[in-house]
C-alpha cells in the first residue's frame, strides 16, 4: 500500500504585538508553517508556508487567512530569518540523484554499445529490433536475441536464437538467463550477414542494444 499525503511542520517565530480576541492579551507569538507532500511520510514535494498567531495567555491559534493585511505585513518583516527545514528536500534530492544517476548510466551503456558496434568481437551479445534490420519479420514480436558469430572483411555475421519478444527488456533477461546457465545451442536458429556499416547504423538508431561485450 502506497501512503501518500501532505502534511507540514512548524517554526515559531518572533513575538508580535497584536490583541487576543479571546482573552484580550496584547502579545500574540508568530508561528510558520511549512506544507510538503510526502511519500511513505518521506518529504518529496515541498508546498507553500504560511502563518497562524497563537496567543501568549490563552494559546488561542488565528490562522493566517484570518490576520488583517497590516498585521501580515508585520509578520512577515519580523520573521525573514524563518527558512523551511533542509529535510523537506530530502525526497526532491533523492529523485534528482536518480535521475541523474540513471541518465549517466544509460549514456555509459549507450558508448559501450557504439563502441562494440564499431569494433565488434566474436561472442558480443545483442538485442536486435527484427522489423527494421531483416524486413518481413513478425512486427508483433519486435525483439530478438543474437550473438556475433563471426567477424570478416565481408562483414559481421549475427547467429539468432529462436525466441522473440514484444519487449526488448524481456529479451534482454532472457538472453542474460541463457548467458548465466551456459547454453551452447541458444544461438543456433539461423545467420544473418550485416555490412559493417549496418551494424553502426542499428546501433545509432537504437535498433541494436547490447547484453554483454565479450
Amino acid at each position: 500500500m502506497i501512503t501518500f499525503g501532505m502534511s507540514r511542520s512548524h517554526r515559531e517565530g518572533c513575538a508580535i504585538s497584536c490583541r487576543c480576541d479571546a482573552c484580550g492579551h496584547s502579545v500574540q507569538t508568530a508561528v510558520k508553517h511549512f506544507r510538503y507532500l510526502h511519500l511513505f511520510w518521506l518529504p518529496v514535494v515541498p508546498l507553500g508556508a504560511g502563518y497562524d498567531l497563537v496567543c501568549d495567555r490563552c494559546e488561542r491559534v488565528l490562522k493566517g487567512r484570518k490576520v488583517s493585511a497590516d498585521v501580515k505585513r508585520m509578520i512577515e518583516d519580523r520573521n525573514r530569518h524563518l527558512r523551511r527545514p533542509a529535510w523537506h528536500f530530502i525526497g526532491t534530492l533523492l529523485m534528482v540523484g536518480m535521475v541523474g544517476y540513471n541518465v549517466e548510466a544509460d549514456g555509459r551503456q549507450f558508448r559501450e554499445a557504439q563502441v562494440a558496434a564499431a569494433e565488434p568481437r566474436v561472442g558480443d551479445v545483442w538485442v536486435m529490433e527484427l522489423e527494421p534490420a531483416i524486413p518481413g519479420i513478425d512486427d508483433v514480436l519486435r525483439f530478438g536475441t543474437a550473438r556475433v558469430s563471426a567477424v570478416t572483411e565481408q562483414g559481421v555475421e549475427f547467429a539468432f536464437s529462436d525466441y522473440t519478444f514484444m519487449m526488448s527488456s524481456s529479451a534482454r533477461r532472457h538472453a542474460a538467463e541463457a548467458l548465466q546457465s551456459g547454453r551452447p545451442e541458444y544461438f543456433d536458429a539461423g545467420t544473418v550477414l550485416f555490412e559493417a556499416q549496418e551494424v553502426m547504423d542499428l546501433q545509432q538508431e537504437s535498433h541494436l542494444q547490447l547484453v554483454r561485450r565479450y
